[in-house]
Order: C-alpha cells, then sequence, then structure tokens
C-alpha cells in the first residue's frame, strides 16, 4: 500500500508549495544556476494528479507562493 491509497479525502488537503517557474523553467534562476530541473519539473504530474484527485472529492487545496525582491546594490 502506498501513501495515495492511505489518503482519507474526506480528512486531507492539498498544500502545494512555491511551484515557481524560477524554479521549474529553463529560463528560471535555477537552470541558470546549473541545477538540474529533472528532479523538480518530475514533481509536476504527481502534483497534478493529486489535485484532480482532490477537486473529485471536492477537497481543500491549498497554494503557498512566497516573493522575494533583491534590490542591486552598488
Amino acid at each position: 500500500m502506498g501513501l495515495l491509497d492511505s489518503l482519507m479525502p474526506a480528512r486531507t488537503a492539498l498544500l502545494v508549495i512555491d511551484m515557481q517557474g524560477d524554479f521549474l523553467l529553463p529560463e528560471g534562476y535555477a537552470a541558470q544556476a546549473g541545477l538540474n530541473l529533472a528532479p523538480l519539473v518530475a514533481t509536476i504530474r504527481p502534483i497534478e494528479k493529486l489535485l484532480a484527485v482532490g477537486r473529485a472529492a471536492r477537497r481543500t487545496s491549498i497554494w503557498f507562493v512566497s516573493f522575494a525582491w533583491f534590490a542591486e546594490r552598488n
């Protein structure tokens, strides 16, 4: 039995944290910094599946996105 099999939809909410293009897109910061995006991008489909199951069961989905701005220093 996997983790998904043990979830009780009536008592489950899905929390999605920081699915930002800066971490997932080739033009984003992570790729430009030389990080391997494959493990990050691999999380998209499973999250989409979890969201679909949650929506079908009319469960709560919470999206948390943080923002940070950095000023250039001279």
